[in-house]
């Protein structure tokens, strides 16, 4: 697994529920979804600008729920894709129908703070 300080990337922080995180975590699940629309795509296209002006890599946390003390995993993103269904691809993965954003995980990483 690939150490990378978390200064040195651009971290998108997702919070998942039990589920989702166990699937992804165990490399069950490869891909997350995220709706389009106002929120998610501002906060998406502010992740790109972060990663293009530092030029760092783009890196996907994702958080076992709310607590300060939470679980975590990291991933490279390996691409982004727009995605428009009318019938569900990954039902078992949650992925929704309609139009929405598919974060495709790439290799494994381990974030650290400075001084780590």
């Amino acid at each position: 697994m690939k150490m990378m300080r978390r200064d040195k990337c651009a971290v998108l922080s997702l919070v998942l529920k039990d589920k989702w995180f166990d699937m992804i975590a165990l490399g069950q699940k490869k891909e997350e979804y995220r709706a389009r629309g106002g929120y998610w795509d501002t906060r998406i296209r502010n992740w790109f600008d972060r990663a293009e002006e530092a030029d760092v890599p783009l890196v996907v946390e994702f958080r076992r729920g709310y607590a300060a003390r939470a679980q975590r995993t990291a991933f490279l993103l390996d691409s982004l894709l727009i995605r428009m269904l009318n019938r569900f691809l990954h039902p078992d993965w949650g992925e929704p129908q309609g139009e929405h954003y598919v974060l495709c995980l790439g290799e494994r990483v381990k974030l650290v703070e400075d001084g780590e």
